[in-house]
């Protein structure tokens, strides 16, 4: 027996990968009029996280929503929680964002991974909210739950609020810090080694600053990392040609 929607999930599937958003989306959508489809959940998972990356914020949140409504496991669940989350931060629907984040943490047997993706949205939407003491503690439980991607992009974040706050000092060692453990994660050593060099500027260390980014633009394979290096050693380079 021929299962259309399991080749047409199987199709979406193959678009989706190859980031073909539009032509999967439509098919995504025929499997997900199937109530009794066993690619239903699947399906609308894969809608909700197409309109987030598209940016069609309320969209996503109507197909996760749906998705938390028919999820049968707990896994699905959480996933559904986490992208109402991302969708209402990009919304700039902070209260939405605190409000959900504790919702979710009701829940068992969250991963810690996910767990620390609702610490930094919390995070972020605490400090957009003005809120900096609770922001600042909600980045160090980030920080020191798991070492994963959303620890090493709090902990970039950290570096910077002390940079801002003028403690160069306790800046530089947490990025330091950030460049020892997460490795594995080059972009945000990247944009830790671009903030070295920013905090070295703003201390005229231009030689220090200046090694630092030259080992970035030569080092890194990111073109976003090497271009914002490039332009702070443009700018040191224009600043010293007018003295």
């Amino acid at each position: 027996i021929i299962n259309r929607n399991e080749i047409n999930y199987y199709l979406a599937e193959s678009y989706f990968k190859t980031n073909n958003f539009l032509d999967a989306e439509e098919i995504y959508l025929n499997i997900s009029d199937s109530i009794n489809s066993k690619y239903l959940s699947r399906s609308l998972n894969r809608l909700a996280s197409i309109n987030l990356t598209l940016k069609n914020y309320d969209k996503s949140i109507k197909y996760y929503k749906n998705l938390q409504n028919i999820s049968k496991n707990n896994r699905e669940k959480i996933e559904s929680f986490v992208g109402i989350l991302s969708n209402y931060f990009y919304l700039e629907n902070f209260d939405s964002v605190l409000y959900y984040s504790q919702k979710v943490n009701e829940f068992d047997k969250i991963s810690f991974n996910n767990r620390n993706k609702i610490n930094l949205l919390s995070a972020k939407s605490y400090l957009k909210n003005n809120n900096s003491s609770a922001g600042i503690d909600m980045l160090l439980k980030t920080v020191n739950l798991v070492k994963d991607e959303s620890a090493a992009e709090a902990n970039l974040m950290l570096a910077k609020i002390f940079f801002e706050r003028g403690q160069t000092t306790q800046a530089l060692e947490t990025l330091y810090s950030l460049n020892e453990n997460f490795q594995s994660y080059p972009y945000w050593v990247g944009k830790s080694y671009i903030t070295i060099g920013e905090i070295f500027i703003s201390e005229n260390d231009n030689f220090q600053a200046e090694a630092t980014l030259l080992s970035i633009v030569e080092n890194t394979s990111i073109e976003e990392i090497k271009n914002e290096a490039q332009e702070l050693l443009n700018k040191i380079n224009s600043n010293e040609t007018s003295l």
